[in-house]
């Protein structure tokens, strides 16, 4: 991955860059990027197309508008990113800390990762524990299990894994006064008459709750992501509209990313903001004792169409 190289050469000479997901093998490289950019005018974004997802637009819209109240816990369950093993026997690059500076949290969740932190914000801390080639013949992770705490007291639970079929696309948020729960197609308002902690701190009925009002919520037609985030990154350049994902937003799921991967190394419980230089120690020693692989002549069947989950 040349990703640094080629986008410092971008923004040395001062143009705009529009660089696809991840801007950098660590936030170490994505923080050098992000530096190097010579005037306010010029544009650097990331594409993190998943911004554009009409359903969690939606929820991030609901959650600022304090629909469920006080964010309380936040679960994601990520194990449709299944992947057979010629994924990688025809790739060099794939399943190597030299090729791509890790796996499944790089290459698949960062979408998810990034998507995590802009409806919630950025963690406080996290703990987590990754398998490495559990399921295939790399030297990666492809199955992480990650709970985070946020300064408000919160908690959320991010699993994943690229060696389970069918999988599932499952995420709760529960707030205070209510509940979203989104499956990758359908939205879900389970709302609250009244506050938990008004309910629990007034109820003289011992084994009640408050009444739950259940319904689908209407988040619109998908739209052409890719479309709209080229749209967009032109705007910022001719009419100065701020970028829905500039590099500076990126390097936050690169570092959810490290943190997560830092971690499951250390067996410990990771801090944000991530120390650079602890990370970057621990991941120097895996880059340098990793090689590419041997790419394989395979006849193989490949409908893109069937990445995209």
């Amino acid at each position: 991955m040349n990703h640094l190289e080629l986008g410092l050469e971008v923004l040395k000479s001062g143009k705009h860059l529009l660089m696809e997901k991840p801007i950098g093998m660590t936030v170490l490289e994505a923080d050098t990027l992000t530096a190097q950019t010579t005037t306010q005018q010029q544009v650097f974004g990331a594409v993190l197309n998943q911004r554009y997802d009409a359903a969690y637009a939606k929820i991030r819209e609901m959650l600022q508008q304090g629909v469920i109240g006080e964010l309380q816990r936040v679960s994601w369950t990520l194990t449709h990113w299944y992947r057979p093993e010629v994924y990688y026997r025809v790739s060099d690059w794939r399943g190597t800390w030299r090729g791509e500076g890790g796996g499944l949290l790089l290459n698949q969740c960062i979408h998810n990762l990034d998507v995590l932190q802009w409806l919630c914000g950025m963690p406080s801390n996290v703990w987590a524990q990754c398998h490495w080639g559990r399921y295939h013949n790399i030297e990666v992770e492809d199955e992480v299990t990650a709970v985070m705490n946020f300064s408000n007291g919160a908690s959320a639970s991010f699993i994943s894994s690229t060696g389970e079929a069918p999988g599932s696309n499952q995420l709760s948020l529960v707030g205070d006064l209510g509940t979203l729960i989104y499956d990758g197609k359908e939205l879900q308002l389970q709302q609250l008459s009244q506050s938990c902690k008004e309910h629990c701190q007034n109820t003289s009925e011992m084994f009640s709750m408050p009444e739950v009002n259940t319904t689908i919520v209407n988040f619109g037609v998908p739209q052409n992501q890719h479309v709209q985030l080229i749209q967009d990154f032109v705007a910022a350049i001719q009419d100065g509209k701020k970028l829905t994902t500039d590099a500076v937003q990126a390097s936050k799921s690169i570092e959810l990313a490290n943190g997560i991967l830092l971690s499951a190394w250390t067996e410990k419980k990771i801090s944000f903001p991530l120390n650079r230089t602890e990370f970057n120690s621990h991941f120097q020693n895996k880059y340098k004792n990793s090689k590419l692989r041997e790419k394989e002549k395979l006849n193989v069947s490949i409908d893109l169409d069937k990445s995209f989950r």
